[in-house]
């Protein structure tokens, strides 16, 4: 019973790893203004229902973390979670951490 517990648990974090991937690769394909970095950018663009999808990482602080999911969650918006603020900053293509990210909508 013990090796079914830790293939399955193998199982669930490779497929997490291709999550995030391919999640790294429409985000770099990305021309540019077309998605908002970090705390004030995504409040922003939550508040203004220019969200189609958010990141946060998971090492982000708390207070981060509850204020874009509690925001993500009035607005209908989905949010993906990714391992690191420097794995979302290197998708995002800036040199530092990102607490958080968003896809904007395309406008009209």
């Amino acid at each position: 019973m013990g090796n079914l517990i830790c293939q399955v648990r193998f199982q669930v974090l490779y497929y997490y790893g291709s999550i995030i991937r391919e999640d790294y690769v429409a985000m770099d394909k990305l021309p540019k203004g077309s998605f908002a970095v970090g705390l004030r950018m995504v409040t922003k663009a939550l508040e203004a229902n220019g969200a189609s999808r958010v990141y946060i990482a998971e090492d982000a602080d708390l207070f981060i973390k509850n204020r874009i999911r509690s925001l993500c969650a009035q607005r209908g918006v989905p949010v993906q979670d990714v391992r690191s603020m420097k794995d979302l900053g290197t998708a995002c293509g800036i040199e530092v951490g990102a607490a958080t990210a968003a896809i904007l909508k395309e406008r009209a």
